[in-house]
């Protein structure tokens, strides 16, 4: 159909694709009608229903191109994006149009559809998820057939897989990386049980999500070993099933015989590439790669990384052993090799680099492990310092793969869970939000002044005000962590980041609701998360998130762009963003946090009305701020300091902001395995310390 150019003409064809409830179009298209912004453009249009939460930005920018068929499959699932591709299909992003419940659609190709070989593996996929039901296992939902083309319906795991995860932070911290192969391998552990080989185990196939949790993905070439029948690989030969860079050296001769050691091996080479940065071999040609894996033995790990501990290089030794009769001869013995490195029970996150040029020893740390760094001497297992000693113990692992349930008491809610993960993507936290005096605007970059919720209007200006991660449910226990922070005596010194479900969600949670409106009420500022994963979110996926921030949290005074590049060379990215925030949705303050020193671009620009100069668990004295820092009001930059366990110390850190020319700041101790779940034992101490600095004399 020719694209539409009038409101009009854009209006019929969302009637025609069905993407939108016909009494929600039709009331929509009274209200428009009638607004004064009504000037008959489709674009304009098209714009105003994203902004409403009726289209996504891809429905809308496929329907301005005339397409309206195909958005809905099989009467059941919305089409809302794409968020994936490979040589077997492409991944959507769906909504079941009764459950309203996000979910992955993978479909394969038209072209594919009348390839027997193609149709037959992914039957094949299909049939093996179904079999599988496993917390590290990505769970299929359900199988169909939509115009010829075949889709199975898997649930969405909004994260990222350890392959980007790696390209985007460097090497991963040695007890993260045994966290999440430890998962992968209970993940494993249970298909093996049920009787499934994977045969293409990478960093591309694990994907780990907000809350710190593996999963498995891409079953695509797994095999029922014990079913003869299924002689798929035999009768495919001709090309290696698996990828060059992990392949076992016996998959690599013969597909078919390949067992569960196999998917062990190229575990091992996806735990060398977590800890290494690289993969464990190099080769001009895949066949070079190949014969490496099968006549090589790569760089000792502890060669490129000292700071592995010597007992997980020999785990990972013995997983990579070119005999499969010498390594770990089931998943369930990797993961129980890989126990005294456990990081599962504080949910460790995606990374955050926060090494500086003086700090060689760490180039990238969890944002977990940040504030539980690694004990000296390798050999020491890893516990994470919970309150009790009860919490140190790991749940027995069932011979499937499975853990028993933990302990009254000891296990987090699901509701929990999902907040200490959103943790993780906010822990860089340190990018905050300092808020600007009034009449005092940053002349060198042009953004206005923003003044907190509640301020007097009289020209006192503070030299430091508090942001405060409150990422604690305010429900139970970590509803009286909320009345604490709202019964704060100054408000005007207090902005809060809000995070419900890694960013707004698609429903509003009314706990969430009043406290953010309580909060708005006494005079504090907050300002809702939204995590850009370094730039490598489409601006699209972005805008909808502060459209719904908007939306579901009317209150809401700001946005919190978290997992922010440093790079000059993504400021426009971010310049766009803020840009839409401050103007389009009317917000009055927009934070940037690389969580390190970024680029002067993205102040002067500017891309951010604040940024974070750092965030660390090293002694703020350490810290040195860039030298062009002091052309800018101290109140564009941001603190955060964490594992700060001594109230006397963090005195001295507050006391020490306006000296290291940082506005805004953030102390917290280390009780907790993340101690950004509540706040710190020493709040109220920390209120007047930032009190007492504001009453000090002097620059």
């Amino acid at each position: 159909m020719q694209a539409p150019t009038t409101a009009e003409q854009f209006l019929e064809l969302v009637k025609k694709s069905t993407v939108v409830n016909a009494a929600d179009l039709d009331e929509f298209a009274r209200r428009w009608r009638n607004a004064p912004e009504w000037t008959g453009a489709a674009g304009v249009l098209a714009d105003a229903m994203v902004r409403d939460g009726l289209l996504s930005r891809f429905q809308a920018q496929q329907l301005l191109q005339g397409r309206h068929r195909n958005f809905i499959l099989c009467g059941k699932y919305k089409i809302l994006r794409p968020i994936g591709s490979g040589g077997m299909g492409q991944v959507f992003l769906c909504e079941h149009t009764v459950m309203r419940r996000q979910v992955a659609v993978k479909m394969l190709p038209l072209a594919l559809s009348s390839n027997p070989t193609a149709v037959e593996r992914f039957h094949r996929e299909v049939r093996a998820m179904a079999r599988l039901d496993h917390p590290n296992i990505v769970t299929a939902h359900d199988a169909d057939r939509e115009g010829g083309r075949l889709f199975l319906v898997m649930e969405y795991i909004d994260g990222k897989d350890l392959f980007a995860l790696v390209g985007a932070v460097g090497a991963i911290h040695p007890h993260q990386a045994a966290d999440y192969i430890r998962q992968a391998a209970l993940g494993l552990q249970h298909a093996h049980v049920h009787g499934l080989v994977h045969r293409d185990i990478k960093p591309q196939n694990l994907l780990v999500d907000r809350t710190g949790t593996v999963k498995v993905l891409d079953l695509g070439l797994a095999r029922f070993f014990h079913d003869d029948a299924d002689d798929l690989s035999r009768r495919n030969d001709s090309s290696l099933l698996g990828t060059t860079d992990y392949v076992a050296p016996e998959q690599a001769t013969d597909s078919h015989a390949a067992d569960a050691r196999a998917d062990i091996y190229s575990l091992g080479a996806t735990f060398y590439y977590l800890l290494a940065g690289q993969s464990p071999f190099h080769g001009k040609t895949p066949r070079e790669k190949i014969l490496a894996h099968q006549t090589q033995q790569p760089v000792p790990i502890r060669a490129l990384r000292a700071e592995v501990p010597v007992g997980m290089a020999s785990v990972l030794e013995r997983m990579m052993a070119k005999d499969p009769g010498q390594r770990y001869q089931t998943a369930i013995d990797v993961a129980e090799a890989l126990a005294p490195w456990d990081r599962s029970a504080s949910s460790g996150q995606l990374l955050q680099e926060t090494a500086t040029p003086s700090d060689q020893a760490t180039t990238a740390v969890t944002e977990v492990a940040a504030l539980h760094p690694p004990s000296d001497g390798g050999e020491v297992p890893f516990a994470p310092p919970e309150r009790a000693a009860k919490a140190v113990r790991t749940p027995e692992i069932k011979r499937d793969g499975r853990r028993s349930p933990s302990p009254p008491g000891q296990g987090p809610s699901r509701r929990s869970a999902a907040i200490v993960g959103a943790i993780a993507g906010v822990l860089v936290l340190a990018g905050a939000v300092a808020l600007w005096q009034r009449g005092t605007g940053d002349r060198r970059s042009g953004v206005e002044p923003v003044l907190p919720a509640g301020a007097a209007s009289e020209p006192v200006t503070p030299r430091l005000r508090l942001l405060v991660p409150a990422y604690f449910y305010p429900g139970g226990e970590g509803l009286a962590e909320w009345k604490r922070l709202l019964k704060a005596p100054s408000p005007e010194l207090v902005v809060i980041i809000a995070n419900p479900d890694s960013g707004p969600g698609v429903m509003p949670d009314e706990n969430y609701v009043r406290v953010i409106d309580q909060a708005k009420e006494k005079g504090l500022t907050l300002i809702g998360y939204v995590s850009t994963r370094y730039a490598q979110r489409p601006p699209e996926e972005i805008r909808e998130e502060v459209d719904r921030w908007v939306r579901l949290y009317p209150s809401v005074q700001g946005i919190f762009f978290d997992e922010q590049a440093s790079a000059a060379d993504r400021v426009e990215y971010y310049a766009a963003l803020h840009e839409y925030a401050r103007k389009q949705r009317g917000l009055r303050l927009v934070v940037g946090n690389p969580g390190t020193t970024c680029a002067e671009e993205y102040v002067s620009r500017p891309a951010a009305d604040v940024v974070c100069l750092v965030e660390s668990a090293k002694e703020f004295d350490q810290f040195r701020p860039p030298s062009w820092v002091t052309g800018y009001p101290a109140a564009r930059f941001a603190a955060m300091l964490c594992k700060v366990d001594d109230p006397g110390r963090m005195k001295q850190d507050i006391l020490r902001m306006a000296d290291k020319h940082v506005g805004f700041c953030y102390v917290t101790d280390g009780l907790l395995p993340n101690p950004w779940d509540r706040l710190p034992g020493y709040w109220e101490a920390e209120l007047a310390a930032v009190r007492q600095a504001n009453e000090r004399k002097g620059p």
